[in-house]
């Protein structure tokens, strides 16, 4: 249900670092107490403008392609957040499009929102060939009421049927 602890250490140290670098490029000063809202501002800079990490590239100059390239694939999206299965969280996009087998980074879907059956908005990485939440889930999460569950168990049923549920980045455009 996470990926592996090495790769996960790895991947915090360098997104971290980079979203650090976009707040003091880009962000006004915020105390120790809003260093989470501050990175979730770093990261919609990034969202909106891209280049931000050239430039980050450029002032740093190790060369981590995994978890470069994890940086580069991050996705920030609304989400359903259905459930656990032993292996992965269940998000299904809020249109009720595709949905994917997420991993936390060092602890659970389920750990992070409190339970299960959540919209919210958080970001996804590709990080190897796994569907990976960022760690930063914005918008406080809205619990699902039971008619709204079972609707969402219905989209996902649709999607499994069309072929449309990936638990790999990997399988995405095949």
């Amino acid at each position: 249900m996470i990926v592996n602890h090495k790769l996960a250490t790895a991947f915090l140290q360098r997104y971290s670092d980079f979203l650090m670098f976009v707040c003091a490029e880009y962000v006004e000063s915020i105390s120790e107490e809003e260093i989470l809202a501050g990175l979730a501002i770093a990261r919609e800079i990034y969202i909106r403008d891209r280049s931000i990490f050239d430039d980050f590239l450029n002032a740093d100059n190790r060369n981590v392609e995994i978890i470069d390239d994890a940086i580069r694939s991050l996705d920030i999206s609304h989400w359903v957040y259905l459930k656990d299965t032993p292996k992965h969280s269940l998000l299904i996009n809020v249109e009720g499009e595709y949905a994917c087998a997420v991993k936390g980074l060092t602890s659970p879907m389920k750990a992070m929102c409190g339970g299960t059956g959540f919209h919210l908005r958080a970001g996804i990485i590709l990080l190897n060939d796994h569907f990976v939440c960022d760690g930063i889930v914005q918008e406080a999460a809205e619990k699902l009421d039971t008619h709204q569950k079972n609707a969402y168990y219905k989209i996902f049923n649709d999607i499994k049927g069309k072929k449309r549920f990936y638990k790999r980045p990997s399988q995405v455009n095949n």
